[in-house]
């Protein structure tokens, strides 16, 4: 009976087991075939500079990871990033958010998550398309929250905006939580325990992106500034409302200090990652410190102050600029930092620059120079000091210098002063002391405002060639590579005292003009041959042209005029620099004999230009041809002869210098260069004699060169470099020299020609002169 009670209980039961099972399986899977079913919550994380910097990842990850863990429903995931710390966001933001617009149109994004400060400012900006994007919304309440920014306010009705921590560092750690825990609330997060980890997960990336705001203020300079004028309404909606979620937030608060040795271990992760970041900055810092600044060559900061042709210089890709370099009180940049010498005295920077050289000069004949080879006068092989030896040591290229940084009248004024040791030299000088003059180089003032500049003193003459732009400044100028302080043959080039105008019609077009000091030139200087003037007026004749030894007793009607407009575009990934000058000069001279005045204008004309064919290969050509110009080509030919009557004529004369330069390495410079000067023949005859004078006639001295040529390679490399050291170089020169006069006397070689080396050790001196941030 028990045993058919037994059956007949237990068999119902049997059967509606299964029934059972599958109402419990129902119940327990229940909210997850509803978050499965239902549509995914769709986030779009928005970077305002480059995702893959590593504060950003980091955020990144965090974001995605506590969303998808602590969200009820499937999570799917947008990207989108600016590129501000490259490219200023106002460039393309009309193409960007047109591009976001037809990328998202017809989605329903749940929620945006900014990420700095250029983010926060392109949404605001853009509130359209905010709008478009959130169209439907996430939350049925419809309830809005309001930011203020700038005075620049709007309301999300119907979706959730997330303000990266970056913008709220300034409000205090426990409003900070309570606006986290108002946005969690927000986004569903509503299971206690979830909600206390995903707080903390959330709060991590506000601990990364301010230990590394040091590197981040780099890309974003007004981040700072938005964050400052970012202000947060705290309204009642914000505090708590009840005593439980008084309970909720006090438990909240504990366990957060419960986890603040897990941040201590994060923030000092990110430390190290921000030191990795600093380091960069600063290699950056050096290489951009202690380099050319000229579109194709970025030479040491110390050469970069003097003369531009020192080596260790690097070729770059950088596009060129017309633009000479910013001055005036500098706000200073990480990757800028001031020479360790530089001083302040009221609003004007003082930075001292220079280089300390010792320089061994090897030549297999006796040309009778220290550093300075005097081209035009090569010994030939038959003669005494052609079959001697010169092996010299020298500091004479010793160079010292000081440039001052400030602002007059909203005005950027610069002044510039270098001297080194290749003046004066008394006779004893490789005796004993060798107490060689100091002399001065460089000695000039300018001040530039908005498109215009003027710049009056001693300088490189205009007809220099430039690297970029017009700019005065030694580095942006090309004066080759070399050792030689005659820099090289073919090279057109002066110092000298000069008033210059320069209009900057763009980034790319420089117009100027230039007065420069003339002078009435008879050859005589760099070892060239002087003019041979007719007897009856060699004396009061002689007086009047500068024949390498007048001094300042020559008398000079009008002063040189040089024009000059130069092109710095880029072409593609080419940077290019190509410039067009023109001279003008103009002779007098009076005739005692026949108390008669004669006058003449001469001029020339300069193509110039380099380009970058390749990354860290430049290839450089420089042409000159005048009437009237051979004192600009280094003095190695006469400007004029005078004829029999007292009357100038004009000697032709051209040159041109070529070559190429590598950066093979960050350290080390290769260049190769060509360079060749030309001089016509003047003949006139002497009305007391018969005989021939001028320049290059038949019987003239074996100095009135009809050409000279040299070929020249070598190579640069730095040792090391320190922004706040210095840094120090091997520098090594070879050249071969030729020279052909006018005339050879019998028995006489036809040319003499010249094997040099120069090996130098170089010294420069740390740090380079401030710039005002752009």
């Amino acid at each position: 009976m028990f045993r058919c009670l037994t059956k007949m209980s237990f068999a119902p039961a049997l059967g509606k087991l299964p029934l059972l099972v599958l109402i419990v399986a129902l119940r327990v899977l229940y909210p997850a075939i509803t978050a499965a079913a239902e549509t995914p919550k769709k986030v779009l994380i928005f970077s305002g500079t480059d995702p893959n910097l590593p504060a950003i990842v980091v955020v990144n990850q965090i974001l995605r990871a506590s969303l998808e863990k602590g969200w009820p429903a499937r999570v799917q995931f947008y990207s989108e990033a600016l590129d501000s710390n490259r490219i200023p966001e106002d460039k393309y933001e009309q193409e960007m958010i047109k591009f976001l617009q037809r990328k998202y149109e017809g989605e329903k994004i749940d929620l945006i998550f900014m990420i700095g400060a250029p983010a926060l400012r392109f949404f605001l900006k853009h509130k359209d398309f905010v709008d478009q994007t959130t169209a439907g919304g996430c939350r049925g309440s419809g309830e809005g929250m309001t930011y203020s920014i700038a005075e620049d306010s709007f309301s999300l009705q119907r979706s959730e905006m997330f303000i990266a921590p970056e913008a709220f560092k300034s409000t205090p750690r426990s409003v900070r939580s309570e606006m986290l825990t108002r946005e969690i609330t927000k986004m569903g997060i509503n299971n206690m325990t979830t909600y206390r980890s995903k707080l903390s997960s959330l709060i991590v990336p506000g601990f990364l992106l301010m230990a590394t705001a040091s590197a981040m203020a780099q890309s974003e300079p007004r981040g700072s500034e938005a964050a400052a004028q970012t202000k947060f309404p705290i309204t009642e909606a914000l505090k708590p409302t009840d005593t439980h979620k008084t309970d909720e937030i006090e438990l909240l608060k504990e366990q957060l200090a419960a986890q603040q040795a897990e941040l201590t271990v994060l923030k000092k992760a990110v430390e190290e990652q921000r030191q990795l970041i600093s380091r960069l900055f600063q290699a950056n810092a050096d290489r951009t410190t202690l380099t050319d600044n000229s579109a194709s060559v970025t030479a040491a900061t110390d050469v970069k102050q003097l003369d531009g042709r020192a080596a260790g210089t690097e070729v770059t890709s950088r596009p060129p600029t017309a633009d000479p370099p910013r001055h005036g009180p500098p706000a200073i940049t990480e990757q800028e930092k001031p020479s360790p010498l530089s001083f302040k005295i009221g609003t004007a920077h003082f930075t001292p620059f220079g280089f300390f050289d010792f320089t061994a000069i090897i030549r297999d004949k006796n040309v009778g120079s220290s550093m300075a080879t005097n081209f035009g006068a090569i010994p030939f092989n038959n003669t005494v000091n052609g079959n001697l030896r010169e092996y010299r040591f020298s500091a004479q290229n010793v160079r010292l210098g000081l440039r001052v940084d400030t602002k007059v009248g909203g005005a950027d004024l610069l002044g510039y002063l270098e001297t080194d040791y290749q003046g004066f030299a008394p006779g004893n000088v490789a005796v004993t002391s060798n107490s060689i003059s100091q002399r001065l180089r460089l000695a000039w003032v300018d001040l530039r405002k908005n498109k215009l500049e003027l710049m009056a003193g001693q300088s490189w003459s205009m007809l220099t060639p430039n690297r970029k732009g017009l700019s005065p400044l030694p580095a942006d100028l090309f004066l080759t590579q070399g050792v030689d302080s005659n820099h090289h043959v073919g090279l057109t080039w002066s110092r000298n005292p000069q008033f210059r105008l320069i209009y900057h019609a763009s980034k790319t077009v420089t117009l100027g003009w230039s007065m420069e000091a003339s002078e009435q030139y008879g050859g005589g200087s760099g070892g060239s041959g002087a003019i041979t003037l007719p007897s009856a007026l060699a004396d009061s004749y002689g007086s009047q042209l500068n024949t390498g030894a007048s001094t300042f007793s020559v008398p000079n009607p009008h002063q040189d005029n040089i024009v000059k407009i130069a092109f710095d575009p880029k072409i593609g990934k080419v940077a290019v620099h190509f410039e067009v000058a023109g001279l003008l000069s103009r002779f007098a001279f009076f005739n005692p004999l026949s108390n008669q005045s004669f006058s003449a204008t001469g001029g020339g004309v300069a193509v110039n230009g380099n380009v970058e064919l390749m990354k860290n290969f430049r290839l450089i050509g420089n042409t000159f041809y005048s009437s009237g110009g051979g004192r600009w080509l280094f003095g190695q030919g006469p400007d004029l002869i005078i004829r029999g009557d007292g009357s100038p004529e004009l000697v032709g004369s051209a040159s041109t210098i070529d070559g190429i330069e590598y950066q093979a390495t960050p350290k080390t410079l290769f260049y190769v260069y060509y360079g060749g000067a030309y001089f016509e023949r003047a003949v006139a005859i002497d009305p007391a004699n018969g005989n021939q004078v001028g320049f290059g006639y038949t019987g003239s001295p074996s100095n009135h060169n009809r050409s000279i040529q040299q070929g020249t390679v070598g190579f640069t490399h730095t040792f090391w470099r320190d922004p706040n050291y210095g840094a120090m170089q091997f520098m090594t020169q070879y050249s071969y020299l030729v020279r052909h006069p006018w005339h050879v006397a019998p028995g006489q070689p036809g040319s003499a020609n010249l094997n040099m080396l120069f090996l130098n050790l170089r010294y420069l001196l740390p740090g380079a002169p401030p710039t005002t941030q752009k």
